[in-house]
């Protein structure tokens, strides 16, 4: 839809396009260019981040890099992040990392969640650097995050017990651009499956 209304539709996954097919699948879905792991193997050589995969930092980088080229053309940036994908098992994790993110001693049992908060942080920094970006930019933005599943923390779960599968989602737009008035609401009813509809709402709405 949005490739239809003349956008410039890009998607970026520091991972390799094959993976799954999407090399084959997202041109299908509409969008113009892929992003993928061969775009990020010279700077995650000088900065990985403190994971197996690419960080959301050098993710922001490469984000903000498309959205400061020149062109006339409205832009859909679709990101799929790798950094807090795990396994986390595979991470290590140190009295420094419980003590900045948790406020009482947890067992060896926990040592993913740790894991999974520090990424968490790492994420928030990339939204804020994304954010800051889109306050200064001369046209309207709309930026969602959401979370395409529950982290895989099967140690944890057995301690402390099942999540239920849901993921938060938000919408935002840059204060002056149709929102700035309207105060943060949580909608615990609309599922997810209607995030594309919100996000086209909050774009394409006179008063979003």
């Amino acid at each position: 839809l949005l490739q239809q209304r003349g956008y410039r539709t890009i998607c970026v996954h520091p991972y390799p396009a094959s993976f799954y097919k999407r090399d084959k699948l997202f041109p299908m879905l509409g969008f113009d260019q892929f992003v993928d792991i061969s775009e990020f193997e010279v700077v995650t050589k000088q900065h990985k981040g403190d994971c197996h995969f690419v960080g959301d930092e050098v993710v922001a980088d490469k984000v903000l890099e498309l959205l400061g080229q020149e062109s006339e053309q409205p832009t859909f940036v679709f990101v799929i992040t790798m950094e807090n994908h795990g396994p986390l098992h595979w991470e290590t994790v140190g009295p420094s990392d419980r003590t900045r993110f948790f406020d009482a001693p947890l067992s060896p049992d926990f040592d993913d969640l740790v894991a999974y908060t520090r990424h968490l942080a790492n994420a928030d920094a990339m939204f804020g650097q994304l954010a800051e970006r889109l306050i200064r930019h001369d046209r309207s933005a709309v930026l969602c995050i959401y979370g395409d599943h529950v982290p895989i923390m099967p140690t944890v779960y057995a301690a402390a017990g099942e999540p239920d599968g849901l993921t938060d989602y938000v919408i935002w737009r840059p204060p002056g651009q149709g929102m700035q008035h309207a105060p943060a609401q949580r909608d615990e009813i609309r599922p997810v499956e209607t995030l594309a509809d919100d996000i086209l709402h909050a774009a394409f709405a006179p008063n979003a």
